[in-house]
């Protein structure tokens, strides 16, 4: 089962809409842990839905096998220096 992002707290992102991501599916990284879906916007989406990682490419993480995020729970993410960082990541 695929990890769906539990709770976005990035209000700044075109998916972010009223603390959830509406993204299909997000990826993660390559050399941190930062969300590349985030879209930057005033205009929000108005599709209904839960977003869920699609790949990650933070090798360091625990929960990475072989780019899929195997997180049993659900992820979060959250605005650290104006950037979308997976909150939920975990160094090996």
């Amino acid at each position: 089962m695929v990890p769906e992002v539990k709770k976005c707290k990035v209000d700044q992102c075109f998916y972010w809409m009223d603390g959830e991501c509406r993204a299909h599916a997000i990826l993660v990284g390559s050399g941190s842990a930062a969300c590349h879906t985030f879209a930057q916007s005033s205009m929000h989406t108005n599709k209904h839905g839960q977003g869920e990682v699609g790949a990650c490419h933070v090798k360091d993480c625990i929960f990475n096998d072989y780019m899929f995020c195997h997180a049993c729970d659900d992820i979060e993410v959250h605005s650290v220096n104006n950037k979308a960082v997976c909150a939920t990541y975990r160094p090996r």
